[in-house]
């Protein structure tokens, strides 16, 4: 309860009926009244308003509501002891009287007027203020009912400032704008609007446009009616009227300047149209570019239905779809581009399941990398299966969405060639294979025939040789055959040699290892540069076949080195491990680039046998940096 003070605040009745000051009837007419008084406080504490009692004579406060006290800063025992002009410091005591006399004269009843509060804090705040005596209390009072109007205020300068800004705003626009009254006369041209048009807003004032515009045009080119003017058209049917195309000639010499215009009207409180606002901006470097990109998009259009298969646009947005599709669909799956853009699951369904899933597979890989999509898959198309090759680069345009721009060819014959040229190439490998088989085997046979019947032959000549030297006593008889002996050791040499090349006997005799062995010890002692060699078996159990092909290589990778490396030395390196044989052969050479080799017939054919076993090359070189040959093959069923 917030009013509890109020008997005691305006008259002490005990004290005045002891003392004699005032009589019993009136004393219960001041206690009612102050009852009264007492309720409404209740009331008047819960109004949104300041609200004050202040007494007639005194200009005491007798009541301030909650919400003033509040707002003030001060606490009713204080407020007890003050007047409005406490709270309002712009007053004197004779201004005050001055502005209440109507109120006391009764000349008015009610009293407003804008004023301003002090706050105990000594801040102010405007309020609106509505004052009014009472004459019918025993006590004559004014009720003030007080409106703090800060907002109000603020709203005011708000609008003010708008009002300014949104002239500042109009004068300052890149659009213009262009006020026409009900009869379709200029009452009003932005600064654009002037620019525009090139004269001044007076010299326009009231004035219609067909009076300064020698031809306007609609977009077409052809003239436009007055009636189709966009104010007219407005004022005619009442109705706005947006993104209208106009064009203006200011000259006949003159190519027109384009608008894209909004016009619409501004009613009264009756309906009808007080004025017509047109606003508009020029367009004519964008129309000019649009009629360009017009002609672009054809040459295009010209261009992509001319390309040997399906031009497109993809648009990924939670599903995919075709954007364009150019006339080549119909050539490359017999679908049109109104059918594939209506509905692009026809293109997806022509391919198998398998097929459909790695096309989605490969868009998604793009989308994630915005990597190029590139993919490709066959179906079946007239009774032939048909390959097709997609290729497209994704941009992100936003929104979680994606546009691939590519092209989709047929490449059925490509692929035919390939397949064809592979199966070449497998029977070209067959036939290396085949061919390097019975070479081997004739060079085995051969080797065996000069060891065999050669050898032989000489060794028993050699024999009588030595015989016929014990017995010849004859000393030029014995030159001549000791000359006979020298040419016959030579001779044996040379078969040696030439059977080691055409057939290293002690690889069908001792094994790959004991071959390999003596391959790389014939090799330092020929060219003098030391060579390593590492295995971890004493023997390979390998076939005939695979045994043969790593003798070669290796015995081709130190030609090699021997011919071309100057290397200093070399290291051989076979092992069998995890199912593979991996043969290395490094040297400290010179080294080489690999378009230096790319027609060494040495390496092409090392690579071919070990392709045909199976395997694979690598070749590790750079010029000055020595060379590495690793020859992986898998033994499988070979070992």
């Amino acid at each position: 309860m917030r009013f509890p003070h109020l008997r005691v605040q305006l008259f002490n009745i005990s004290e005045c009926l002891a003392g004699g000051e005032i009589s019993m009837s009136k004393a219960d007419k001041l206690q009612n009244e102050m009852d009264m008084i007492y309720r409404l406080g209740h009331i008047l504490d819960a109004s949104p308003n300041e609200i004050y009692m202040f007494d007639a004579q005194t200009l005491r406060f007798l009541l301030v509501n909650t919400g003033s006290q509040r707002n003030l800063g001060y606490a009713m025992d204080e407020l007890r002891n003050m007047s409005p002009l406490d709270l309002k410091p712009e007053f004197t005591r004779e201004m005050f009287e001055s502005l209440i006399a109507p109120l006391r004269s009764g000349e008015i009843e009610n009293l407003i007027f804008e004023t301003t509060h002090k706050r105990k804090n000594g801040t102010f705040y405007p309020v609106e203020a509505r004052l009014h005596l009472s004459t019918r209390e025993t006590v004559p009072v004014f009720v003030a009912i007080v409106q703090d109007i800060t907002s109000h205020k603020a709203m005011e300068n708000a609008l003010r400032d708008s009002e300014l800004q949104t002239r500042l705003l109009l004068e300052n626009l890149e659009s213009a704008i262009v006020v026409h009254a009900a009869d379709g006369s200029i009452t009003y041209m932005n600064a654009a609007a002037q620019r525009f048009f090139g004269f001044d807003a007076r010299q326009m004032q009231g004035k219609n446009m067909p009076d300064f515009l020698p031809r306007i045009l609609r977009e077409d080119g052809t003239e436009m009616p007055l009636e189709e003017l966009p104010e007219n058209r407005v004022l005619r049917t009442g109705k706005g009227f947006y993104n209208y195309v106009v064009g203006a000639k200011f000259q006949e010499t003159d190519n027109p300047r384009w608008a894209l215009i909004n016009a619409y009207p501004d009613l009264d409180s009756n309906g009808s149209i007080n004025r017509v606002v047109v606003s508009f901006v020029e367009i004519t470097r964008r129309k000019a570019a649009e009629e360009a990109l017009a002609r672009s998009e054809k040459r295009f259009v010209a261009m992509a239905n001319n390309v040997p298969g399906m031009v497109f646009q993809y648009l990924l947005r939670n599903s995919g779809r075709f954007t364009y599709v150019s006339e080549g669909s119909v050539a490359l799956c017999g679908l049109s581009p109104k059918a594939l853009l209506e509905d692009s699951g026809l293109f997806e369904n022509i391919f198998s399941k398998t097929e459909k899933q790695r096309f989605f597979d490969a868009m998604h890989q793009s989308a994630k990398d915005l990597s190029v999509w590139n993919w490709e898959g066959k179906f079946l198309h007239l009774g032939r299966e048909k390959w097709v090759n997609l290729r497209a680069t994704p941009r992100d345009i936003g929104e979680g969405a994606l546009i691939w721009d590519g092209v989709i060819i047929d490449i059925t014959e490509g692929k035919e060639m390939a397949q064809n040229l592979a199966k070449s190439r497998e029977l070209l490998r067959e036939f290396t294979a085949h061919r390097d088989a019975v070479m081997e085997e004739e060079q085995k046979r051969i080797a065996r025939d000069i060891h065999d019947e050669l050898g032989q032959s000489l060794t028993a000549l050699k024999i009588d040789l030595d015989s016929l030297r014990e017995h010849t006593y004859d000393q030029g008889g014995d030159a001549k055959v000791q000359r006979m002996q020298d040419i016959l050791d030579k001779t044996v040499d040379s078969v040696r040699r030439i059977t080691g090349r055409l057939r290293p006997g002690m690889l069908d005799d001792l094994g790959l290892a004991a071959a390999i062995e003596w391959q790389v010890e014939k090799f330092a002692v020929l060219t003098g540069i030391p060579c390593e060699l590492i295995m971890n078996r004493d023997d390979f159990e390998l076939d005939e076949r695979m045994s043969i092909s790593i003798y070669r290589i290796i015995q081709e990778a130190l030609t090699n080195v021997s011919r071309h490396a100057f290397a200093s030395r070399v290291q051989v390196s076979l092992l069998q491990q995890d199912g593979e044989i991996v043969l290395e052969v490094r040297d400290d050479g010179r080294g080489f680039q690999a378009a230096e080799k790319q027609r060494s017939y040495g390496l092409l054919g090392i690579k071919e046998r070990v392709h045909i076993l199976g395997g694979k090359v690598k070749i590790d070189s750079k010029a000055g940096s020595g060379t590495l040959l690793r020859v992986n093959i898998p033994l499988g069923d070979k070992s």
